[in-house]
């Protein structure tokens, strides 16, 4: 029993430290009524069963459900509501144990109350879950952390995106699985090679891959920053009270990413596209400034 929680007092459904290792975890918030512990997330549940949708697209991982609060949460009126963040805190430590004792690849956090709580718990900033279901990597001592939708939000409003969500949480499992973290380039590469690097690794950390506009508007930003790094690096530049100098080198480094970037969104060839816009600069007049 908990006996830092009031909750506990009434119900002891501590549920028991997991005994053997998992890939994959998912916590969700709390025990629905009348259900024990090792129930969490049942796949009987609508919840339950959307996860085991995603699960069956990876079936030879090892899967660990379980919920950040041991109990079910019922208030004046006999409803399930939303733990605290105090019932949260005080149950912390058996989710740590947990965690410790199945020693999961990744751990998904179900919905912003849980994501929120746990991230900030490991000195996470978050901020919201992502419109376009493109979810954020955190690795926080070897374990994968992501933040991602709960199941019965896009049960309940998101129906039309369920494909999308399981696409999405499926391909994090997978290159988690995979390992696809092997990030190298060749001893001499290409430009081809810094083409094919960009796009592994933006589908690894499961960056934006599709919407161009967007992609634009992170370049341009990228382009600006080079721009106050070569101002602030020049004796005519002025710096502000408390700024530093900035790095061009890595600067130009982030818009050499997101030209290979959109490169690769609209299928283009770097190399082959800088030739033959070179071989129509040479049969060009040029003038001295």
């Amino acid at each position: 029993m908990n006996t830092l929680c009031h909750i506990c007092s009434y119900n002891n459904k501590i549920k028991d430290i997991p005994h053997s290792k998992c890939d994959v975890m998912w916590v969700g918030v709390s025990l629905k009524k009348c259900m024990e512990p090792k129930d969490a997330l049942s796949p009987l549940s609508s919840s339950g069963n959307l996860l085991t949708k995603i699960e069956n697209t990876y079936p030879i991982a090892k899967y660990y459900r379980t919920n950040i609060l041991k109990c079910a949460p019922i208030d004046i009126t006999g409803k399930l509501r939303n733990p605290t963040h105090q019932e949260m805190n005080n149950c912390y430590s058996f989710l740590e144990k947990e965690i410790q004792y199945a020693s999961p690849k990744i751990v998904f956090l179900l919905g912003g109350l849980v994501s929120k709580f746990v991230l900030n718990k490991l000195d996470v900033h978050f901020n919201s879950l992502p419109v376009n279901y493109q979810y954020q990597v955190n690795t926080i001592n070897g374990i994968k952390y992501v933040a991602v939708h709960h199941p019965s939000y896009i049960n309940v409003y998101k129906k039309h995106y369920e494909n999308q969500y399981i696409e999405s949480i499926s391909k994090l499992i997978k290159n988690c699985m995979e390992d696809k973290i092997d990030l190298e380039l060749p001893t001499n590469p290409q430009l081809s090679d810094f083409q094919q690097y960009i796009k592994r690794m933006k589908s690894i950390r499961n960056f934006n891959t599709t919407d161009c506009f967007y992609e634009c508007c992170l370049f341009a930003e990228e382009c600006g920053e080079v721009i106050s790094a070569i101002r602030k690096n020049t004796h005519g530049g002025s710096i502000g009270s408390g700024s530093s100098k900035g790095n061009i080198e890595e600067e130009l480094a982030d818009v050499f990413m997101y030209v290979c970037s959109l490169a690769n969104m609209f299928d283009i060839d770097l190399e082959k596209a800088f030739r033959e816009k070179e071989e129509k600069n040479k049969k060009r007049i040029w003038k001295k400034l």
